[in-house]
C-alpha cells in the first residue's frame, strides 16, 4: 500500500522448521585415550520452532521542506521452540536525509539465539587433567591463604572440611574434568542500538564521512564454565558452581570438576566507527599514456569505549577493552581487545594498471592476567609478557591487464616483515592471537587469469 510519500515495503509471513542431527564420537575420543587429539562426545538431538514475523519500510516524506528523504522501518518476530520456550524479536529504526549531503541513521534490534543442537545435547564426557600444579592454584591452599582471600565459606562448600582450612596444601594430584550440553539452556537475547551519520560535501567531490556509534549488549550468551573461576568469584556471595568442584576425601585435593555449557552473565560493547572515503582524477603526468588515472583513499577508525563482561550472571564485570588474554578470553586463544584500531587502503589506478597499499595498524594492548589478582584471590601473577606493543602491517598489489582476455597480480603481504608479538603463557596452544596478527612474515602470491 502507498502513504502520502510513496510505496510502503512489507513483508509478512510464517515458518516452520526441524532441526535434527547425530554424531557418533570414536570410542577413544570419548572417553580422551588419545594423544595429540581434543575429546569428542556424542550428540543426538533435535530442536523445531513455529514462527511468524512481519518487517515494514514505511516512506514519511519524499522532497519535503525539512526532509529530501525520511523513512521507518520497522519489524517483529515471535518463535515458538520446543526446548527453548517462547521468544519476541523485534527492530524499529530511521533513515533521514534534511539535505542529500547529509543522511542520518539509526537502529535499535532485539535479536535471539536458541541454543544449538551440540549446546544443548551432547552427551557429558571427560578428560583427565590436573587442577593444581602448584599449591598456590588451589584457592583454598593454605598458600594461597583463604582466610585473608575470604574464601572459606567457599573452601568449605567445595568439600574442604573446616577444621583442614589454613592447614591443607594442595599438590598435583589427577582430576576428573567433565564436561558437554545443556538441555536447560535458555536463548541468548542481543540489544543492538547504532547511530550515525553519513556526510557527503557538496562542494568537495568524491569525498564522503561517516561516523557510526554503536553499542551491543548480550544477556545470557552461551558459553562455557569455569567453575574454578566463578566459585571463588568475589562478587558470588551464594557460593554458586561451588558444588561442581569434588575433593578427593583422603587428600582433600580437587578430583572432579564439572563444567557444562551455561547461560554466561551479561556481554556489552560500545564503541564508534569512523569512514572516510576519497576518490580523485590525478594530473596525466601521473597517468600512463592516453589513460587518465584516478586515486582512491579509505581509512577506517575503530575506536572501542567499552568491552566488558561477565563470566556469569553473578560475576565481577571485566573490562576487557585494551585487553588480551585470560580472563578476558580463554587460556588457548588468547584473544586480542585493542582499543583502537585504523586500517587505511591507497589505491591507484590508471590504464592496464592498478596498485593498491594497505596500512593496517592495531595499538597497544595490556596483558589481563592481572584482574585475576583482585577478583579471584590469586596472588599477582608474574608476567613474561606484560604488554604487546603497537603493530603495523602493511600489504602491497599489482595488477596489469595484457588485453581483454589476460590478467597478472602480483601481491606483496606483510611488507615490511612484521613479526606477530609473543604472548608466552598467556596463549597456550599458538604464543599469538592468530585471528589479530599475521604469523607467516613476508610472502608473495603471483597469479595470472585467463578469461573468454
Amino acid at each position: 500500500f502507498d502513504t502520502w510519500a510513496g510505496g510502503v515495503e512489507s513483508a509478512i509471513g510464517v515458518e516452520w522448521r526441524r532441526d535434527d542431527g547425530s554424531f557418533r564420537a570414536d570410542e577413544m575420543l570419548f572417553s580422551g585415550d588419545t594423544l595429540g587429539y581434543a575429546p569428542a562426545s556424542p550428540v543426538i538431538g533435535e530442536e523445531s520452532v513455529y514462527e511468524v514475523y512481519t518487517e515494514l519500510l514505511v516512506p514519511l516524506a519524499d522532497g519535503a521542506p525539512f526532509a529530501e528523504y525520511l523513512a521507518l522501518e520497522i519489524g517483529g518476530r515471535y518463535s515458538n521452540y520446543d526446548h527453548a520456550g517462547d521468544v519476541e524479536t523485534y527492530k524499529a529504526g530511521f533513515e533521514w536525509l534534511p539535505v542529500y549531503s547529509l543522511r542520518f541513521r539509526a537502529m535499535f534490534q532485539r535479536s535471539v539465539r536458541a541454543p544449538n543442537l551440540e549446546e544443548a545435547f551432547t552427551e557429558d564426557s571427560v578428560s583427565e587433567g590436573t587442577f593444581a600444579w602448584e599449591p598456590t592454584d588451589d584457592p583454598c591452599s593454605a598458600a594461597s591463604d583463604p582466610v585473608a582471600a575470604g574464601n572459606v565459606d567457599k573452601c568449605i562448600a567445595t568439600g574442604l572440611p573446616a577444621e583442614q582450612i589454613g592447614v591443607f596444601e594442595a599438590f598435583q594430584f589427577p582430576t576428573l574434568y567433565y564436561w558437554g550440553g545443556n538441555e536447560d539452556l535458555e536463548p541468548e537475547v542481543g540489544d543492538t542500538l547504532t547511530f550515525g551519520v553519513v556526510i557527503v560535501p557538496e562542494r568537495i567531490n568524491g569525498l564522503q564521512l561517516a561516523v557510526d556509534y554503536f553499542d551491543l549488549q548480550l544477556e545470557g550468551g552461551i558459553g562455557d564454565l569455569n567453575a574454578a573461576d566463578a566459585c571463588f568469584d568475589s562478587a558470588n556471595t551464594s557460593n554458586l558452581f561451588c558444588d561442581r568442584l569434588q575433593r578427593d576425601p583422603a587428600t582433600f585435593n580437587v578430583s572432579e570438576v564439572r563444567e557444562n555449557l551455561i547461560n554466561r552473565g551479561v556481554m556489552r560493547t560500545r564503541g564508534i566507527d569512523t569512514q572516510l572515503v576519497y576518490t580523485a582524477d590525478l594530473p596525466d603526468a601521473l597517468a600512463i599514456g592516453d589513460f587518465g588515472a584516478n586515486l582512491g583513499i579509505d581509512v577506517t577508525w575503530t575506536h572501542l569505549k567499552e568491552l566488558s563482561q561477565q563470566a556469569t550472571v553473578f560475576s565481577t564485570e571485566l573490562e576487557c577493552a585494551g585487553f588480551y588474554g585470560w580472563p578476558c578470553s580463554w587460556e588457548n586463544d588468547g584473544m586480542t581487545f585493542p582499543t583502537d584500531r585504523v586500517t587505511t587502503n591507497l589505491s591507484y589506478a590508471s590504464g592496464p594498471l592498478s596498485a593498491h597499499l594497505s596500512w593496517r595498524w592495531i595499538g597497544k594492548t595490556d596483558n589481563a592476567a592481572p584482574k585475576q589478582s583482585a577478583d579471584w584471590g590469586y596472588p599477582d601473577p608474574d608476567l613474561a609478557v606484560p604488554y604487546v606493543e603497537a603493530k603495523n602491517y602493511f600489504d602491497l598489489g599489482f595488477a596489469w591487464e595484457f588485453n581483454e582476455h589476460l590478467v597478472g597480480r602480483l601481491t606483496v603481504a606483510n611488507l615490511t616483515d612484521t613479526e606477530a608479538p609473543m604472548m608466552a603463557d598467556a596463549v597456550w596452544d599458538k604464543n599469538t592471537d592468530t585471528r589479530m596478527y599475521d604469523i607467516f612474515g613476508r610472502s608473495y602470491t603471483l597469479s595470472f587469469s585467463l578469461e573468454y
